[in-house]
């Protein structure tokens, strides 16, 4: 088991919001106008600056927790019995789509850990029967 990979959660933040909105928002409740007490000027991206932010990786999904503004990450890398379905219906899913290199990701991340060791066989010279 991995523990780093059992109790990861992420913020439900909703639908994405622009930034352009973000900020007239902003300016609104300080009891100024946009555009008129202050200007939004595009700059455009700097070096490192990335358009959206991605909370989870592609072959992972969330469920609900306790409290609703967080949700618990739910890793292809099986760690809780639980997580064992998730993983089964996303494996279901990939094949439906013929979408067989992700799927092979997916299994061996899942298998990650898992997996007995398998014992070499003992090699022994060659006898003759007497």
């Amino acid at each position: 088991m991995k523990p780093w990979l059992t109790s990861q959660s992420v913020s439900a933040l909703g639908e994405p919001i622009r930034i352009f909105d973000l900020a007239n928002d902003l300016i609104r409740s300080r009891g100024m106008r946009p555009e008129i007490d202050i200007k939004v000027v595009f700059t455009g991206l700097r070096p490192g600056e990335r358009l959206t932010e991605d909370l989870l990786a592609s072959d992972e999904g969330w469920r609900p927790t306790a409290n609703a503004s967080i949700r618990e990450v739910v890793s292809p890398a099986v760690s809780k019995e639980e997580d064992l379905a998730w993983v089964v219906e996303r494996l279901e899913q990939l094949a439906r789509e013929g979408k067989s290199d992700e799927l092979v990701r997916v299994l061996k991340t899942a298998a990650q850990g898992h997996a007995e060791p398998i014992e070499e066989p003992e090699v022994t010279e060659p006898t003759r029967a007497p």
